[in-house]
């Protein structure tokens, strides 16, 4: 099982996991739990999976064959065309027994109940209007049930996910923004590695945002490097309390963000000078 925890802050989404898995009877910390989602008008989203990898990552190659075709136009679209890739995949899957005399109905029901089959979606992009304050967007989504459920504070999807929470719940998330909080969404992961033996591996880290372009929804996957400083940083306050944490990171996140501005505009110059050639 996977730990996610996506949260919405002050016109961005931060959505961060841990990487271990199990697969044919052994752990595995590599883990690559998160993907960017590419919409037709070139907007990003996160996607990060909780459960059974294969299944999961299999929808989000859906997801992003109908994102290619879509525009990320409003707030809900991304969330809506996250509900049809699931209800693909399972239309997909079912298929399988079609023709399988041997399997009722009501097991085909219960198969995306079971632990091979089973997994869930966390989803996080930002939908803005020019002119108007980016509007910040989180979902998840079971492909047991496929209830879509918008997600306004944080959400947090694994087997610690009370841990998770009771570390979260105090906290107005809205208020502050993305570089305050990385630190926190740090911290629950790390808890949670330690507390819970199928959580482990390193922690895998997005921030959804327009900070570097005022118009479009980027993703921004946080380096190691970046990640490990961090968590040494955590092990300096850990027994400070969670806001004198966010008050404490201001200067290393400060850096942090930096080094971001640093590496997009580098990116941005490599891609103008490209195009001019």
């Amino acid at each position: 099982m996977t730990q996610i925890v996506g949260i919405v802050c002050k016109e961005s989404v931060i959505v961060a996991s841990e990487s271990q898995y199990t697969m044919g009877g052994w752990k595995h910390f590599d883990g690559k739990k998160m993907q960017v989602v590419t919409f037709r008008d070139n907007q990003r989203a996160i996607v990060a999976v909780a459960g059974a990898i294969s299944p999961a990552l299999r929808t989000i190659e859906l997801m992003q064959e109908l994102a290619s075709k879509t525009a990320l136009k409003n707030e809900e679209i991304g969330g809506l065309l996250a509900k049809q890739a699931i209800i693909k995949y399972r239309s997909e899957t079912r298929r399988l027994f079609d023709d399988n005399s041997q399997v009722m109905a009501t097991d085909q029901d219960d198969l995306f109940s079971r632990d091979n089959w089973c997994f869930e979606l966390v989803m996080g992009y930002v939908f803005r209007v020019k002119g108007k304050p980016a509007v910040p967007c989180l979902y998840r989504i079971c492909v047991a049930d496929g209830n879509l459920e918008r997600v306004h504070q944080f959400a947090v999807v694994g087997s610690s996910s009370q841990l998770a929470t009771l570390i979260l719940k105090p906290i107005a998330f809205s208020g502050f923004d993305f570089t305050e909080i990385i630190p926190l969404a740090i911290d629950v992961l790390e808890k949670t590695k330690k507390t819970d033996l199928y959580c482990g591996g390193e922690v895998q880290l997005a921030v959804v945002s327009p900070s570097f372009h005022v118009s479009a929804s980027h993703v921004i996957l946080m380096g190691n490097d970046q990640i490990k400083r961090i968590t040494a940083k955590l092990l300096e306050y850990q027994d400070s309390s969670t806001l004198r944490q966010i008050g404490e990171f201001s200067d290393l996140m400060k850096q942090v963000h930096k080094e971001w501005v640093d590496e997009w505009t580098a990116l941005q110059k490599d891609e103008n000078q490209g195009n001019r050639n």
